[in-house]
């Protein structure tokens, strides 16, 4: 008779960081339960490993909180802050982040490319609880570092990103792979790239170019505003034009005044 093989059997590393990417910033504190159905792992085999990952040491890679639930440990931010290549470009950025975020009482956040998504490495915003924050991972489309760092990476990978079925955030998220390419394309050329109310009917996002020696991008700076004020300074493009006439825009805008204005926001930061 013949037998149909089941599906691999999955290894011990591979379901212990199964656990690990149960947690996100929308998911800092889980039950066991929680964690299984995140996972996709049996409650049996979650309590297991938990265990492991809480009781090695103090601290280590799970901590349990006083009602029972568990959460990322101190140990694990410890090992993950000793990344060379982002640990120092973050420090490297720090202090231009700040001074723009003093000129321009905006949110500004430091944004890596990492394989199909963007990285937030840092954050510094007056109003705490910012969202996205330090570690977040969003989709590219939904945002202008996205944009930007996308812009800049091979025709195979922009497809392999874009072409496929996209969450649309809002109203004026832009899901159509030929709208997005066409975003690309302006970004690449204009230098900077926009997302208006992408990921929130509030604000819209602005960002601009880290280089290397080489001139390669490696990273971006993002400037998240009201979407107002963005929209006062330099025009909606078309697609949030079409979707709908309630845009929040306040005052009268200067034809043109959006490439100057962008010159002026992003100039403290491009070293």
């Amino acid at each position: 008779m013949l037998t149909h093989p089941g599906p691999p059997e999955r290894s011990a590393v591979d379901r212990m960081f199964s656990i690990l990417d149960a947690f996100d910033h929308r998911n800092l504190t889980l039950t066991l339960s929680d964690i299984s159905r995140r996972s996709r792992l049996p409650v049996a085999t979650v309590h297991r490993i938990v265990n492991k990952l809480h009781s090695q040491v103090p601290s280590w890679a799970l901590e349990r909180t006083e009602d029972g639930k568990y959460r990322i440990g101190l140990r694990l931010w410890e090992i993950g802050s000793l990344a060379p290549r982002w640990s120092a470009l973050r420090a490297t950025a720090l202090p231009h982040l700040v001074k723009l975020q003093s000129q321009i009482a905006a949110s500004v956040l430091l944004a890596v490319r990492d394989r199909t998504d963007v990285v937030y490495l840092e954050v510094v915003c007056e109003s705490p609880g910012v969202r996205p924050g330090v570690g977040s991972r969003l989709p590219p489309h939904v945002t202008a570092s996205g944009l930007l760092l996308f812009a800049h990476t091979s025709a195979e990978t922009q497809e392999s990103v874009f072409s496929g079925p996209l969450r649309r955030y809002t109203d004026f998220t832009v899901t159509e792979p030929a709208e997005l390419h066409g975003a690309l394309e302006q970004a690449r050329r204009q230098g900077y790239a926009v997302a208006h109310r992408s990921l929130c009917d509030r604000h819209s996002s602005v960002a601009a170019p880290i280089r290397d020696a080489h001139g390669l991008v490696i990273a971006a700076i993002k400037v998240t505003l009201d979407s107002s004020v963005l929209w006062r300074v330099m025009p909606a493009p078309p697609v949030a034009r079409r979707r709908g006439s309630s845009l929040p825009v306040r005052g009268r805008r200067t034809p043109g005044a959006g490439g100057p204005y962008l010159t002026c926001l992003v100039s403290c930061f491009l070293w």
